[in-house]
């Protein structure tokens, strides 16, 4: 019998790729379900699958939860939050974020310290866990020929979101800071530069001309992501501010992460950001700060031992 069943939201990897992580890290056989919720449950807080005793079937049009089901649920996302509460009765639920519910209603979540999340069953993490390794990265460069002479610094570009809207401006002042981070910081460095699925056209062709006269390369989409391999052959990594998970993954290499600060409208990017300043896992994209004793954030193999716990304690 399968161990577990990750449970996410349908099209959401950026939140599976996180319940990924604790599924491989206790060493779980699991397999992988997508949840797209019919209506009006898709729009109802998920604590409405308590307290009407909800099943898989009510819930879903496709049946893709059959009995048996896994001793373990992983899940993660808004609607897999519905989802993993209408097979609690029979299932051990971890839940992986902040579940926009009351976390005792789970067995165990795991979610960032600054969601603001307390309780016996919260394990709070310093930013996003996930699957990466300084390990992967090592060898996804080992495997990659760079188009441009070394040292690199590793920009990975974010886009719009709920939280902020990128600007021109923003563009224009990113590309001035990359410049001096190169002639001050890292001297003679190339820029590698891999955008998101949310980064606007407009917005790399604002950075090409601002750029113009330095060595850079942005990655155009074709081929495979080469985001673990500008992980791998860094010196130092740029981080856009409007992302944890990036910010997250980054901060696992144990090479310089500098931050570059949005005006996010959010309060929780600047609790993440102080978290990673105080733990000198990262710093302010900043020309005139000093260099400093960069520590790695591995966050899922810190927390394993205590997951492992928590179903050792229920024989799990």
């Amino acid at each position: 019998m399968t161990d577990a069943w990750i449970v996410c939201d349908k099209g959401k990897t950026g939140t599976y790729n996180q319940c990924l992580g604790v599924a491989t890290a206790l060493d779980l056989s699991f397999e992988s379900k997508e949840v797209s919720l019919k209506f009006p449950w898709s729009f109802l807080p998920a604590k409405f699958a308590k307290r009407y005793n909800l099943t898989p079937k009510n819930l879903q049009s496709l049946d893709v939860f059959p009995k048996p089901w896994p001793r373990i649920i992983i899940a993660a996302g808004r609607q897999s939050a519905t989802m993993a509460l209408s097979m609690a009765s029979s299932c051990y639920t971890i839940f992986v974020q902040d579940p926009r519910v009351d976390p005792a209603l789970f067995n165990l979540v795991i979610a960032p310290q600054h969601d603001g999340l307390a309780g016996k069953k919260v394990i709070q993490t310093i930013g996003s866990i996930h699957s990466l390794t300084k390990e992967k990265v090592a060898k996804a460069a080992a495997d990659f020929a760079s188009p441009l002479a070394g040292p690199y610094v590793t920009v990975l570009l974010g886009g719009d979101s709920h939280y902020y809207r990128y600007t021109a401006e923003a563009i224009q002042q990113l590309a001035i800071q990359l410049r001096h981070l190169i002639t001050d910081r890292y001297p003679g460095a190339s820029l590698l530069i891999t955008p998101s699925r949310r980064t606007k056209k407009e917005h790399l062709e604002i950075l090409r001309t601002a750029l113009e006269g330095v060595s850079f390369d942005i990655w155009d989409g074709s081929g495979d992501n080469p985001y673990l391999a500008y992980l791998g052959i860094a010196d130092a990594i740029v981080v856009m501010g409007d992302s944890v998970s990036m910010a997250s993954e980054a901060c696992v290499t144990g090479k310089p992460v500098h931050i570059f600060e949005l005006p996010l409208r959010h309060e929780k990017f600047q609790l993440f950001y102080k978290q990673l300043y105080l733990g000198d896992h990262a710093r302010p994209l900043n020309a005139e700060i000093p260099a400093w004793d960069h520590q790695p954030l591995n966050e899922l193999k810190r927390i394993t031992p205590i997951v492992k716990s928590h179903l050792q304690a229920l024989s799990l």
